[in-house]
This record gives structure tokens, C-alpha cells and sequence, in this order.
């Protein structure tokens, strides 16, 4: 692990955050499109009015709610007591170290539920049918260090009431390593549930295919969407959700980098008090995915320097003064590029490279584009390289006396070459050796010179040998065959 942490905010800074967002979640509340949430926060102690939606949580609640003091974090003059800037709460607890963590082992995630494929032969952007998209899965699936395959893109070829539903037996039929479901619409929460017991009774495994929560919607607000997902959960005796916050400066937050994270440590920690409500225990709120307006053209930017900050920002803010850890790493790979290339990769490594040493963790994801609503297999290709290198680079040296080679310096002594030596025979491998990316002089090169339009053909060719002859692995074809049945009942049903 590389130590050491850029702090973005000073404990002043934090603390006035806090007692700002205190102020918002009491005066302004949250809107929350669910009576049967609302009287959670009702019997909680939460200020609500049905008729408007609203919850509020004045100041003694928000202690009592919010998580014990530690030790270690400022003392503050606005509710939040002694933490311990060091704890990491959430899944899986434990102690944050102040460095920068990349994972004992490279690996990556694939697939983000994208609307649309980029095209390599075209240059555009277009849909995909079920076949393609089993395709596009057994490509990840081919890739070794994938660790985790999420829909790469959504099939048009199904009802969109059904397209959630209908990608978790295509991706158990085409890889062994999906990473769950999500569910989109309230309508889909029965048949997920049904489907998450189908896979907890074949494999053992609880809640594979539910996702206990979703996305706020700026500012403020517990939309209808999630909400009618999260009253479907309770029914079914679900309690722990989690809220993430999706504000985009100059759009539905203020434009300024201190007001958006303002904003979004506010609107994150009025959602956790709402799940506190409904269950006291929840860990910590959901992850950050902010972005900024560009004003010349209205996109929304989510690699911006004001993305990254107003991040950085709401990750130190949580770890700081209520000791969780939120997870402001996980979104890295939501970028604005629109097209595989050049400008993808600068803004995936600025956003990499900026967030890591402020949040101290990194996240290793392949192929998607302009705000994760485009993917590129030459991108994923890409980013496998430039994934690749900076794991070398953030996990770090081991000084052993074997990698230190002082006696094949002595060896070798004055003048001499390493090339051909034992040492550099039992170790030239451990060196990150790139797959597209080419590292040849000038005279090595097609026409003389190299551009774009080269490294992305390169990357074709590359995710093409890849798949070539790849058999897919995949699972028990019994649990595919009743989460099938679950879907077509759902296809009859919902449409």
C-alpha cells in the first residue's frame, strides 16, 4: 500500500459542512414519495407531513440516529462528538490505514448497464439485441482478470418492463462471474425476490439479485421509483437500505464545488436518516456519483476537476466526522467521453489518478462511456492496459533482498548488462508489459507514425482474439431453468 492521503478539506471546512447539512436536513427535510416510509420516520420522531411528503429531523434526532462517538475526529460544536477518523465503517468494517489501497490482486469489474454499444466499424453509437449482449458477456466472461460482470448493455429486443429481468438468465447462461441484478421498476420487485430465493436455495447465497435501496433524486428527494422499490422490499420484511446522491453542479445542486458537496453530504446524510428510521442499524449511507454542468453545453461531467473534488469532498466528510466509509471510488469509471480513444483515456486516468490519493481506495472498471450510458469493447481493452498499470503503481516496491538484487549488482558490477542474467530471467515478467498499448520507436510503426485510429484498431483486434474460441462458463442449468420460469411469468404478466 502507497501512504499517505491529500487531505481535501480541513476539519473547519467539515465541520462547517456539518452544521450546515444539519440545518438543511432539519429545516428543509427530505421529500420522500412513500407514506409507508414516512410513518417509519414518523415513529422515529422525524417531523412529517404526509400531505407534502416531507420528513424533517430535528437536531436531537440527527444525534441520536447517527452512529456513536469515537475517537480521534474534531470535536465539534454542532452534534457530532469524538470519531474516529480512522474507522471505516460499512461493509465489512474494519480500519482504513492512511494510504492509498488498490487490493492484494489486480482485478477489474465489466458492464454498467449502458443503453447503447459504440460501434468501432460505424463510429456510432447503437443498440444491441440478446444475442449481442450475450456476446459482449462472454467477453468478459474470456477476460481473466474480470472479477465481476454487470449487463454490458441493455437488449432492446425485450419489453423494457422485462429487460432487468430477462439479463439475469442470459448472464448466468454466458459467464460464472455476474455480479447480481438490479431492479429498475417497483413492478420487478416481486419476480426479483423470487428469483433471489431461486439462487439462495441452488447456491446458498441470500440476496444475490436485490439491491437494497437506489438513487436519490436532487435535491432531496426519495423518488417515486425507489421509494415504490423500497415499499415493496418492507413488505417483504426487508429493513437495511441504502440512498445514493447523484447531483450535478449548475444543474439540480449549486454550481459552486463547495455548494455541491454541501448539498451532497446534506442530501446522503438525510437519506441514511431516513433508513435509520427504518432500521437504526444501517452502516452508512449509499456512494457518491456527482458531476457538474458544462455551461457552454450543457453535458453533464462527472471526470471534471469539480466532479472529482465535490467526491473527494463527501468521502472525507463521512470518514471523517461520522467514521463510514461512503463509496466515492466506486463511479470512477463514470466519465463524459463519448467515443473509445484518446479523450476516454485521459479522463479515466484523471479521475483515477485525482480521486485515489484523496479517498484512498481505487476501482478498476472497463469500457464505459458518457456517463456510463455507452459501451466500447476497444475502451474496455484500453482501460485493461491503463487498469493495469496503475495497480502496479498504487499497490507498490516489496523491498526483499531478491527484488533489492544487490548480488546481481555485484555480479554484474561496472560497464556491465542485465539483460541476459538469471535475476532478470526469474523476474521480467512481474513487469507490466501493456497489450495495446504499444511502446515502439518511430520506424516500428504502420506509415511512420501512430494515432488513434491505429491503437483503437489494435484494441478490436485485441478483444477479438480474446473471445475467438472462448466457451463461456456457466451455471448449474436448473437454477437457470426456474429463474426462467420466473421471467416468462413475468413477460406474460407485466406486459
Amino acid at each position: 500500500m502507497i501512504p499517505g492521503r491529500l487531505i481535501v478539506a480541513s476539519d473547519d471546512d467539515l465541520l462547517r459542512m456539518n452544521e450546515a447539512a444539519r440545518r438543511i436536513v432539519g429545516e428543509v427535510g427530505m421529500r420522500v414519495h412513500s407514506e409507508k416510509i414516512l410513518r417509519f420516520c414518523a415513529d422515529a420522531g422525524a417531523e412529517v407531513n404526509l400531505q407534502a411528503r416531507t420528513a424533517k429531523f430535528p437536531p436531537e434526532l440527527i444525534d441520536e440516529l447517527t452512529p456513536p462517538a469515537g475517537d480521534g475526529a474534531p470535536e465539534a460544536a454542532c452534534g457530532v462528538g469524538q470519531r474516529d477518523m480512522d474507522y471505516v465503517g460499512g461493509e465489512g468494517g474494519g480500519r482504513l490505514a492512511d494510504g492509498i489501497d488498490p487490493g492484494e490482486e489486480f482485478g477489474v469489474g465489466y458492464g454498467e448497464v449502458c443503453f447503447f454499444l459504440h460501434d468501432h466499424d460505424t463510429g456510432r453509437r447503437r443498440e444491441v439485441d440478446s444475442e449481442e449482449c450475450a456476446e459482449l458477456v462472454r467477453l468478459g466472461d474470456a477476460i481473466p482478470e474480470v472479477r465481476r460482470i454487470a449487463t454490458p448493455v441493455c437488449p432492446t429486443d425485450v419489453p423494457p418492463v422485462i429487460e432487468a429481468l430477462h439479463s439475469v438468465p442470459l448472464m448466468l447462461r454466458n459467464t460464472s462471474k455476474p455480479c447480481g441484478g438490479g431492479i429498475r421498476l417497483p413492478e420487478q420487485t416481486p419476480y426479483f425476490l423470487e428469483i433471489s430465493r431461486i439462487w439462495k436455495d441452488h447456491t446458498g447465497q441470500a440476496d444475490r439479485y436485490l439491491q437494497m435501496g437506489g438513487c436519490l433524486t436532487s435535491p432531496l428527494m426519495l423518488g417515486e421509483r425507489t421509494a415504490g422499490i423500497v415499499d415493496h422490499l418492507i413488505d417483504a420484511g426487508y429493513r437495511t437500505f441504502r440512498f445514493a446522491s447523484m447531483p450535478i453542479a449548475g444543474g439540480n445542486a449549486p454550481v459552486t464545488v463547495e455548494g455541491c458537496a454541501t448539498l451532497t453530504v446534506a442530501e446522503l446524510l438525510g437519506g441514511w436518516l431516513v433508513a435509520r428510521c427504518i432500521d437504526p442499524e444501517v452502516p452508512s449511507p449509499g456512494v457518491v456519483i456527482s458531476g457538474s454542468m458544462d455551461m457552454a453545453t450543457g453535458k453533464a461531467c462527472f471526470a471534471s476537476p469539480e466532479a472529482i473534488l465535490q467526491d473527494a469532498i463527501t468521502v472525507r466528510f463521512f470518514e471523517r466526522l461520522y467514521g463510514v466509509h461512503i463509496g466515492g471510488e466506486t463511479k470512477a469509471s463514470y466519465i463524459e467521453a463519448n467515443v473509445p480513444g484518446i479523450e476516454a483515456t485521459f479522463e479515466r486516468l484523471t479521475k483515477t489518478l485525482a480521486l485515489a490519493p484523496m479517498v484512498g481506495r481505487i476501482n478498476f472498471h472497463l469500457g464505459s462511456l458518457d456517463g456510463a450510458a455507452v459501451f466500447s469493447r476497444e475502451q474496455a481493452m484500453l482501460d485493461l492496459d491503463i487498469c493495469r498499470a496503475l495497480w502496479h503503481v498504487f499497490h507498490g516496491p516489496e523491498f526483499t533482498e531478491e527484488s533489492m538484487a544487490l548480488e546481481e549488482i555485484l555480479r554484474v558490477g561496472l560497464g556491465g548488462s542485465f539483460f541476459e542474467g538469471e535475476h532478470t530471467l526469474r523476474h521480467f515478467r512481474e513487469s507490466f508489459m501493456p497489450s495495446v498499448i504499444r511502446r515502439e520507436t518511430l520506424d516500428d510503426t504502420v506509415g511512420g507514425m501512430r494515432s488513434d485510429a491505429h491503437l483503437l484498431d489494435r484494441a478490436r483486434d485485441r478483444w477479438q482474439a480474446i473471445l475467438a474460441g472462448h466457451e463461456p462458463t456457466s451455471h448449474d442449468p436448473a437454477l437457470i431453468a426456474d429463474i426462467e420460469a420466473v421471467v416468462e411469468r413475468a413477460r406474460r404478466e407485466l406486459t
